[in-house]
């Protein structure tokens, strides 16, 4: 049992392709969450880890930001229970995390009279 969560976690703001490289082959990194085979450019570098339990990962990714005080740590969660949708910022050992609302726009017809 236990809860799954998708998660997009996007690092960002390398100073060059070489700091990219250096944190995608860092041992420390790793650990903390599956680096497989991310979507990159020379900016950023983006990981998916579908349906998963990682319940600390809030505590991990803190850790990995204090390794790497320069980057940016963005990730975007979906949990299975309808409505678990949030957004974290993560940089330097500091987060944010805010959490999706949903909101019904107004029906433009009146059916009711």
């Amino acid at each position: 049992m236990g809860y799954y969560t998708d998660y997009t976690i996007t690092v960002g703001n390398f100073e060059d392709e070489a700091q990219r490289e250096a944190f995608l082959r860092c041992d420390k990194t790793a650990d903390k969450f599956y680096i497989g085979d991310p979507e990159l450019c020379q900016c950023f570098a983006t990981f998916w880890m579908g349906d998963c339990k990682w319940y600390n990962w809030q505590e991990d990714l803190l850790e990995v930001s204090e390794l790497w005080p320069t980057l940016n740590f963005e990730v975007h969660g979906s949990g299975e229970e309808t409505g678990d949708v949030w957004r974290a910022q993560i940089k330097n050992g500091k987060s944010e995390i805010v959490k999706a609302s949903l909101v019904f726009a107004p029906f433009t017809k009146q059916l009711f009279n």
